[in-house]
């Protein structure tokens, strides 16, 4: 296991071997006889019913010289029968190999071939000199617990951290309740301020392995059976951070009280809100999935709907679905009129925006301006911060709010041209039609004006708001010739927003700004006392 995790490689002997020495200590030790070894202790009611049983608390031995070749004269037979090791022992395994393993770098052999020797003699007698001092029994001792504290509460948290397998246990006579007040004492016995190091220790540990931290993250949201085929030194980080993770949450149910998650408890340092900032909420294993789409978006992994854009017709389904309907974050809704009505799909509306605002979803509403009562639920329902993202208002309809009119009727004669091709006399009617533009206020003008000259297959649909999109792609800002010169076309601007909020952090969004009920713009919170 330790080779797969990136650890190091240890034979069975090896692992025999540490036991013996002291450094490694079992979860569990069966024998066919009865052993008798300071630390052992044996535990009646464990194993198999023909086994002795005993519990490792052996000490680890000082040694003034060292312990350099200490597994010489030992025995050489494997034990693999008789000794028990839960998976989270190889975190001692990973401080035998950082702190035992002797290396030179890279490019010794080839810069100067004699400093080999010189190297490894060096790290020869810091060894022989580490290992004869009485931090070194004390640091295995630790390092030992460590593993321990996790393996003991794992079963208490397992369901939590490790979900979906089947937890390794070590038989036991207690009940559950009865496990966790044994549970509880030995937490309080031990300290916060210990079990807060060991934690730290972990984390540390994981981001000596891989420095990847944000990968950390995203796959601690996996499930276990996908983390657990993870190979190398990032399957080991995972393993740490499952180890100080198990530690954490058992603490928690003993303390009552959170404590920082394991993101936050190792190299560097978080400042007040940035959690929230970064990954949409400050517990991040703890928060509802949808509560963590922002750091999904950063890293271009959410594929779930970002933003609803409810619009008031087929007209301007068609114009948005021409322009941002083939983006995945987005769905859009026709309202189909029935924006406002009352004891119905008015008040289905409301609900389905404040639902989206439940869930982190931006709302996008385009209406109509020529429909004042259905304009004061929305400006309402904005104004009570009952959902989050955008309105616009196009005033009075789509059409005349985003298009002069002599460009509505240039649209319209194009659009009667592609239906009958060989339609004659279509000049005349365009000059006649322009000559009367200052009549289109609104788009049932524009509707009269066609039928009268004779532009009878006009009407309000979504192959018309494609047509008026298709136009303003090309042409986003309004002409010279209008009031509105220069400036950018409503339609265009809720197009482009559309667009643009898959990158743009909806719980991010949300603490910083608010709709203006009068706009429909997002405008800045104020800061408390300013």
């Amino acid at each position: 296991m330790a080779k797969d995790l990136g650890l190091g490689w240890f034979s069975a002997s090896e692992i025999s071997g540490l036991w013996k020495l002291g450094l490694l200590r079992a979860d569990l030790v069966l024998s066919d006889v009865p052993i008798e070894c300071s630390g052992l202790k044996y535990s009646d009611g464990i194993g198999e019913a023909d086994k002795f049983a005993y519990s490792d608390f052996r000490q680890i031995e000082h040694r003034a010289a060292g312990y350099g070749s200490a597994l010489q004269g030992q025995e050489s037979a494997p034990l693999e029968a008789t000794l028990a090791f839960h998976p989270f022992r190889v975190y001692v395994l990973h401080h035998i190999e950082r702190t035992l393993k002797i290396c030179t770098s890279n490019m010794q052999f080839l810069t100067y071939e004699p400093g080999i020797s010189t190297v490894t003699q060096s790290l020869q007698e810091s060894n022989q000199h580490w290992t004869s001092t009485f931090e070194f029994g004390d640091r295995f001792d630790y390092w030992n617990k460590v593993a321990e504290t996790a393996s003991v509460v794992e079963p208490i948290t397992y369901d939590v951290v490790f979900r979906d397998l089947e937890p390794m246990r070590v038989g036991t006579q207690l009940n559950r309740n009865e496990f966790e007040i044994a549970l509880s004492e030995m937490l309080l016995n031990t300290g916060k301020s210990v079990l807060r190091q060991m934690r730290s220790d972990l984390a540390f540990a994981a981001e000596s392995l891989d420095e990847n931290r944000s990968v950390h993250v995203l796959l601690r949201l996996m499930n276990w059976r996908e983390r657990e085929r993870l190979k190398g030194k990032l399957g080991g980080s995972m393993h740490f951070l499952a180890m100080a993770e198990t530690i954490r949450r058992s603490a928690e149910q003993v303390f009552a009280e959170e404590w920082p998650e394991e993101d936050e408890i190792g190299p560097g340092q978080w400042f007040p809100g940035a959690r929230k900032m970064l990954y949409g909420s400050e517990r991040v294993f703890d928060a509802p999935r949808h509560h963590l789409r922002d750091y999904l978006t950063q890293l271009g992994l959410d594929f779930a709907i970002k933003v609803r854009c409810y619009v008031e017709g087929d007209t301007e389904y068609g114009a948005l679905a021409h322009a941002a309907g083939s983006f995945g974050h987005i769905q859009l809704v026709n309202l189909s009129g029935n924006v406002a009505e009352k004891r119905g799909k008015g008040l289905a509306f409301v609900e389905s925006i404040e639902a989206d605002m439940n869930s982190g979803i931006f709302s996008v509403v385009i209406l109509d301006g020529d429909r004042e009562e259905y304009l004061r639920i929305l400006r309402k329902t904005a104004e009570e911060s009952r959902f989050h993202g955008r309105f616009f208002i196009c005033n009075p309809d789509i059409e005349c709010g985003n298009f002069s009119a002599r460009e509505l009727i240039e649209i319209a004669i194009q659009e009667c041209q592609k239906d009958e091709p060989g339609k004659v006399g279509m000049t005349s009617t365009k000059e006649a039609m322009l000559a009367l533009a200052s009549t289109v206020q609104n788009n049932n003008d524009l509707i009269t004006l066609t039928k009268n000259h004779g532009i009878t297959n006009f009407r309000k649909s979504e192959f018309w708001g494609k047509a008026l999109m298709e136009f303003a792609i090309a042409n986003p800002l309004f002409p010279s010739d209008d009031v509105r010169a220069g400036q950018q076309r409503p339609i265009v601007e809720a197009a482009e927003l559309l667009i643009r909020m898959q990158d743009i952090g909806f719980f991010r969004s949300k603490a910083v700004e608010r709709i203006d009920s009068h706009s429909g713009k997002t405008v800045q919170i104020k800061s408390a006392g300013k």
